[in-house]
């Protein structure tokens, strides 16, 4: 996926879903204080990604690439335990 693709999605899933909506998709209970705050932080996550395009949403997203630590890859599992 793009930057302007993930962009893109979220710009459209803001503008057209309401809490029940968002909360349908995620499944979350709508009437919980854990659900609003979580649809106003989306509504804001989409209010401030369109405040950058995504040439400089790649570049930052480059810049900070060297400061995360990749995570060790599983091999796998025998009887739920991780090898």
């Amino acid at each position: 996926m793009t930057t302007n693709d993930f962009k893109t999605r979220i710009a459209t899933a803001a503008w057209n879903w309401n809490i029940w909506q968002f909360c349908e998709a995620l499944g979350f209970d709508p009437e919980k204080d854990y659900a609003k705050d979580k649809y106003l932080k989306f509504q804001e996550l989409a209010e401030a990604l369109n405040a950058f395009d995504a040439r400089t949403l790649d570049k930052i997203i480059e810049a900070g690439a060297p400061l995360v630590k990749p995570e060790p890859q599983s091999k796998g599992s025998i009887d739920g335990i991780e090898l």
